[in-house]
């Protein structure tokens, strides 16, 4: 799907010419150039007599938001082709601005290559706001064959230019110049062979347009080359825009194939991958396939070239970047390329390391501290519980032994074995305070025996000997969550319920240390009426809670409330056909990422106030079965599980830039689940099972 463009206006179709461009203006053209003003009297194509006379042309020259263009220096060359081989991903636009004064325009014709062609017709410099007017020659000097562009920069190769079309009749006066997008477009063009311009339509070139835009990163100062080679990657690397390039640039009488080379993925040293490229091809033909190694680490020694098949095993054998590009062909045309990035990195370190299966874990932001609930065998009674442990790390592995954190009246005992549940384990994202749900029986608390409802328990992490009950009662609690404003105020949202089967209250309290321990204050309910509530998310402050519920139309939708019991109705955030599941949110509320249907994973942008959602983006394409999301800190990056053909359906980890582009799988054993992101986006915690059961693993991006 196309997304709508920043710039103002889109390219405009050229006409066919009326003949194929020579190989060079030779002197006779020239001089009948010269005398056509007189001999024609002024009429141009379109039989306008007015065309006959100068003619001034206007413009504003827009770039990416924070590029500034600079004259090209030898550095700056040698700077636009490292960043082109390092940095080959695409990257989102943030806006388009117009560039300062003195960036110079020019006038000339360009040949069938898009190469300039013959003298500058005209040239001028833009004002303090990016605008800039030539004056066009008479039009009677025009032929069709050698068109005329609206160029910026000083090279004739590689300048950033709009094409002037030959309806001279609505020849516009006040037009836009994009250099990335209109050099990417441009450059594309003759990457994928030149196009039959009879057959594009301003829509279609706008749709190109639009999708260059959306995939070019601003950079500071640049060259016009340099923007050239950013938009031109970014151009090469996304797929509907080749796919129309392809459609548009194709011979009728067969279309080109479309390699797919598939997803960017993170991998372990070592490993063995098996790769497996796909192709399109709109007459049905039967496709070849070639892959070779584009770029590889410079210590590398893997093979470049693997025998020719859609599928081959590749194995990373040093740590770094790896390019590896298909072709297809179909026994007429090759199409064009496409890659697929491979970062190789060392194995993730585990944090966990239990014989029994490890869940529920939840980090601190900083990724110091893990709790989690590990099972409990009492083999004498052929009984499992859960206990819930506390694990202190770092970005090397494990500090320590596991912490048991225990219900309040139970003994303190790590070897003792508890025939009671814990669940739903939760750490505030400053690591001052713990909580998690239990169903010890109070009657028997200093046995350990469990069987009654569940209440909430909240411990101190700098006390873990020193727990307390937020709730004792005889409803039922569960999904306790929690975060401190100050390491000495901290605020525990739950859920409780008379009866769990018909509906569920948002329950919060204030966990606050005077000096001589922390002490719970009373609780207060949030929520009124019947329906269910579940997944409550705290922002880092504790102030607000967001939670999910069905609201009139039986959809699951994401919902917010204050924490202090002022807010009456809460603000419904989504308004969906679909349910909203699976809810996570960064430390300030203002990301949301959520599953939702049944496989999508969509990133959700909250203004602080009012009910509306700003933007919804889709973070998981609409090829793989996701779930599980979740959101770094800094909003920068995200993550999920989700299904993988080559591991007999298991579920792997993906990350994903916010705007939904650089999708990147990160494992390959098809045991993931329980992703977890710190505040930098740069450490994803994950649980495992390719030890034999299930553990939690660090990986450090």
């Amino acid at each position: 799907m196309f997304r709508s463009s920043p710039i103002a206006a889109p390219f405009r179709a050229p006409r066919l010419p009326t003949r194929r461009p020579a190989s060079g203006f030779s002197p006779l053209f020239a001089l009948l150039a010269a005398l056509l003003p007189v001999l024609l009297l002024g009429c141009g194509p379109g039989g306008d007599n007015n065309l006959a006379t100068p003619t001034p042309y206007s413009g504003v020259v827009k770039v990416p938001a924070g590029v500034v263009l600079v004259k090209p220096t030898l550095v700056a060359k040698v700077s636009s082709q490292l960043s082109s081989a390092l940095f080959p991903e695409a990257w989102a636009l943030s806006g388009m601005t117009a560039v300062g004064a003195g960036v110079e325009v020019r006038v000339f014709a360009i040949d069938a290559s898009g190469k300039q062609f013959g003298p500058v017709l005209s040239t001028t410099t833009t004002d303090g706001n990016g605008r800039y007017t030539v004056m066009l020659p008479s039009w009677s000097l025009y032929h069709p064959d050698y068109p005329w562009v609206v160029a910026v920069g000083s090279e004739a190769v590689g300048t950033l230019m709009r094409r002037l079309v030959d309806d001279l009749t609505n020849t516009p006066t006040d037009r836009d110049i994009d250099p990335a997008t209109e050099a990417a477009v441009r450059l594309l063009v003759e990457d994928n062979e030149p196009l039959q311009w009879k057959r594009i339509t301003p829509a279609e070139m706008a749709a190109i347009t639009d999708e260059v835009v959306a995939a070019a990163k601003p950079v500071g100062g640049a060259t016009v080359l340099e923007v050239a080679v950013l938009a031109l990657e970014a151009a090469r690397d996304y797929e509907p825009a080749q796919r129309k390039l392809v459609e548009i640039g194709s011979p009728p009488e067969n279309h080109r194939p479309l390699a797919l080379a598939g997803v960017d993925y993170r991998t372990e040293t070592g490993a063995s991958l098996n790769v497996v490229g796909k192709g399109e091809d709109a007459d049905g033909d039967p496709l070849t396939f070639q892959w070779s190694v584009d770029s590889a680490p410079a210590a590398s020694m893997v093979l470049r070239t693997p025998s020719a098949g859609a599928a081959f095993t590749f194995q990373p054998d040093v740590d770094g970047v790896y390019r590896l590009k298909l072709v297809v062909t179909d026994g007429k045309q090759q199409g064009p390329p496409d890659y697929t990035t491979f970062i190789a990195t060392t194995a993730p370190v585990q944090i966990t390391n239990n014989t029994v299966p490890d869940s529920e874990g939840h980090m601190t932001r900083d990724r110091n501290l893990l709790i989690y609930t590990s099972v409990v065998r009492d083999a004498a009674k052929n009984l499992n519980s859960t206990n819930v442990e506390l694990q202190r790390f770092s970005a090397v592995g494990p500090v320590g032994i596991p912490t048991p954190l225990y219900p309040p009246g139970v003994p303190q005992q790590p070897t003792s074995i508890l025939h009671t549940v814990e669940s739903n384990p939760f750490i505030s994202g400053d690591g001052t305070m713990a909580v998690f749900a239990t169903d010890v029986n109070l009657a028997l608390a200093g046995t350990g025996e469990g069987g009654a409802d569940f209440d909430i328990v909240a411990v101190p992490v700098s006390q873990p000997t020193a727990p307390l009950w937020i709730s004792s009662n005889t409803t039922h609690e569960s999904q306790p969550v929690v975060e401190c404003a100050a390491g000495w105020a901290c605020t525990a949202v739950y859920l409780s319920a008379l009866d769990p089967k018909t509906t569920t209250h948002l329950v919060a309290v204030d966990l606050v240390d005077s000096g001589t321990g922390f002490v719970a204050g009373p609780p207060r309910t949030l929520t009124t009426g019947l329906g269910f509530r579940f997944s409550p998310r705290l922002t880092s402050d504790g102030s607000q809670v967001f939670y999910l519920a069905r609201d009139a139309d039986g959809d699951l939708e994401v919902f917010r409330l204050r924490t202090d019991g002022s807010q009456g109705a809460p603000d419904q955030l989504t308004f969906n056909t679909l349910d909203d599941d699976e809810l996570q949110i960064d430390p300030f509320g203002t990301q949301v990422v959520v599953r939702r249907g049944l496989h999508e994973i969509w990133r959700l942008t909250v203004p602080p106030t009012g009910p509306p959602v700003v933007a919804d983006v889709l973070l998981s394409g609409t090829q793989l079965i996701a779930r599980e999301p979740v959101i770094a800190g800094n909003g920068m990056v995200a993550a999920f599980v989700a299904n993988t053909t080559d591991t007999a359906g298991g579920t792997d980890l993906f990350t994903v830039e916010p705007d939904g582009r650089a999708l990147t799988r990160v494992t390959a054993d098809g045991t993931i689940s329980s992703p977890q992101l710190d505040d930098t986006g740069l450490h994803i915690l994950f649980r495992s099972a390719r030890d034999g059961d299930h553990d939690y693993y660090l990986l450090n991006r």
